[in-house]
């Protein structure tokens, strides 16, 4: 049989240089622009000579201008070592505490990993956001107002994710974390109003890991066996331990968790050697309330009086300098309209939960308009209640512990696995069925 050459194999290595570059740029993907350029030696010498005039353009039609400060500073808070707080003193001196230089060009080695985390940023941001707005009330979603959110909007909801897996480098793997300590590295540096955002898609995702999570309280074996009974986690939770604990392991792990649909694989993410998600706060990566904490207390100065006037230099020492000016007075404006008459907790407040899950800080004014003031929209809405009062009910909790002693049955005669009272037939059976 005659060989068949690479020429023959690949024709198109012996394309013009100029048709080559002008493939490149039409690229819209930086994965796509790595597969490219390494299918053959032509194309590397073609895009080693081009590099950063081919990724920067790319990189920034992915990550949003408003957005690449807030992506930046939390991948550089990836190489952040482990247990040691002096490092995390001199990364927010030198990426929270003074306003970054960016670089103004990428190499793909360096855009590549931003790029495919943001593309988990932009998958949540686009969920939150959405799910948010349809909890929202009505008129915000009316004509002329959009009923999807829009650009400006997503970006916020962008900011403040990149900000919760800041929050996880920089704290999550120390052993100790003082209140004053995440006070002084992290919060200050941000506007109040952009602390309250960061507590929204706190509260948001909760949500988004309470449906696995409770899936393996209501039917796996082994977790029916253990002896201590786990609790939901539900929407309306903000002292979930165990929905803390999970959010802390970041946004790549929430991202494998929620795209996986194999029981067993979402169960191997959420059980580590059948203990229950939250351990002892005295171990590194153990925590599951330090945010919720962080947020309600020290996410703000404290004992300030918004219930009088303030003039408008103490106004702005207490808000604080925003990390991103937004130029759109929404965000600030919803805020300040719920701290009007309280005195303390102004950021993650218990009493405003229901307004943080429709995302009341992600807004633009022109969709918040027509509300007036949000004080009344402090009240938590029926559904958050309804949920509430159903995990609550006596007979959901009846129904759980006879189920946890049908599957202790199960688990002695040899089983694992997914158990319902309906459905047995996906029960791991070590020995034969019996």
């Amino acid at each position: 049989m005659a060989s068949v050459s690479q020429h023959q194999l690949v024709p198109w290595i012996e394309l013009p240089t100029e048709l080559i570059e002008m493939i490149f740029f039409h690229f819209d993907d930086l994965d796509t622009l790595r597969a490219a350029a390494h299918s053959c030696s032509t194309f590397y010498s073609v895009f080693a000579r081009l590099d950063k005039l081919l990724t920067t353009p790319i990189l920034l039609r992915q990550i949003h201008p408003t957005v690449i400060p807030d992506a930046f500073a939390m991948h550089a808070s990836f190489a952040l070592p482990n247990q040691k707080r002096s490092t995390v003193k001199l990364f927010s001196k030198n990426y929270l505490s003074v306003e970054k230089a960016l670089p103004t060009e990428w190499k793909l080695s360096e855009a590549l990993p931003m790029s495919r985390f943001h593309k988990i940023v932009s998958y949540f941001a686009t969920q939150l956001a959405s799910t948010a707005l349809n909890r929202a009330r009505d008129d915000l979603r009316e004509s002329p107002r959009q009923a999807t959110p829009t650009d400006t909007e997503v970006c916020r909801v962008q900011r403040a994710l990149y900000r919760l897996q800041l929050h996880c480098n920089m704290f999550d793997r120390l052993y100790y974390i003082s209140g004053p300590m995440q006070r002084k590295y992290f919060f200050r540096h941000f506007s109040t109003w952009e602390n309250e955002q960061l507590a929204c898609v706190r509260d948001l995702l909760i949500g988004v890991v309470a449906e696995p999570y409770n899936d393996l309280v209501d039917h796996d074996v082994r977790w029916g066996c253990l002896p201590r009974p786990l609790s939901y986690i539900t929407f309306w939770d903000l002292d979930s331990a165990e929905g803390e604990y999970i959010l802390a392991k970041g946004l790549e792990f929430l991202f494998r968790l929620v795209k996986t649909d194999d029981y067993a694989e979402r169960r191997k993410l959420l059980v580590a050697d059948d203990e229950p998600a939250h351990q002892p706060n005295d171990r590194p990566g153990r925590r599951g309330d330090y945010l919720r904490d962080g947020l309600c207390y020290l996410a703000c100065p404290p004992f300030v009086d918004f219930s009088r006037t303030l003039g408008k230099e103490q106004k702005a020492a207490f808000i604080g300098k925003p990390f991103y000016d937004d130029p759109d007075p929404g965000p600030a404006a919803a805020w300040e309209s719920l701290a009007i008459g309280l005195s303390s907790r102004l950021v993650g407040r218990p009493g405003a939960a229901s307004c943080r899950l429709w995302g009341y800080v992600f807004w633009d004014m022109s969709r918040l308009a027509s509300l007036g003031t949000l004080g009344p929209y402090m009240k938590a809405d029926e559904k958050v209640w309804r949920e509430r009062e159903e995990v609550k009910r006596p007979e959901r909790w009846k129904l759980l512990d006879k189920s946890r002693k049908e599957r202790q049955k199960v688990d002695q005669k040899g089983g694992s696995g997914w158990w319902s009272f309906e459905d047995q037939s996906k029960v791991v059976w070590e020995r034969p069925c019996p």
